[in-house]
């Protein structure tokens, strides 16, 4: 089921969005 996938998934989803994050406040700062 979806909930499963979210379930697998979402920790990596959450580390990528970390980075992404990261690299946005890091471009904002230049």
């Amino acid at each position: 089921s979806d909930d499963n996938n979210w379930k697998n998934h979402g920790p990596i989803v959450l580390g990528h969005l970390r980075l992404v994050l990261a690299w946005i406040a890091t471009n904002m700062k230049l």
